[in-house]
């Protein structure tokens, strides 16, 4: 089986990002779900999935002082890795950075539903086909499972 290094992207859109500041955090993924932040919730998720040999936390300095993040950056658990100005910019330095450890899977921190049936299947369906693999969902099934969920939709 092939092991991926996951990259947690959990930057900050700071001031700008309704949803952090409606819950008073800096940054959406520390926003709780069900009492426990997206953050968590992601990191618990992949950290567990048998297809992964490595996470890392894409993000700004302040996240190491997250408690439940920061410890396990110190312990060696996770690594860190500093967000560069944009999304598309920390993917290539996290693909820069850990060119050792590819392939990567790059989810973003703000993915509380994240599973091990979606990281299962995107692993095994991917690995072999191309040099980039992007997962997507049909607008009709992320609908049908998660009615009230209000989600960007892109055309292909």
């Amino acid at each position: 089986m092939v092991k991926y290094c996951a990259v947690i992207m959990a930057g900050s859109r700071g001031e700008l990002d309704p949803v952090a500041r409606a819950a008073g955090t800096s940054h959406k993924c520390l926003v709780p779900v069900v009492g426990t932040p997206m953050l968590t919730r992601v990191l618990e998720t992949v950290a567990s999935s048998d297809h992964i040999n490595r996470v890392v936390i894409c993000g700004d300095a302040s996240l190491q002082d997250v408690p439940s993040v920061g410890k396990r950056i110190r312990c060696g658990v996770f690594d860190f890795l500093e967000a560069a100005e944009s999304p598309a910019a920390s993917a290539c330095r996290a693909f820069d950075k850990f060119k050792d450890a590819l392939p990567l899977l790059i989810v973003t921190a703000d993915h509380p539903l994240l599973d091990h049936e979606m990281i299962d299947y995107f692993c095994t369906n991917s690995c072999d086909r191309s040099d980039v693999f992007v997962g997507v969902a049909r607008a009709d099934l992320v609908s049908r499972n998660y009615p009230r969920s209000n989600r960007t939709r892109l055309r292909f």
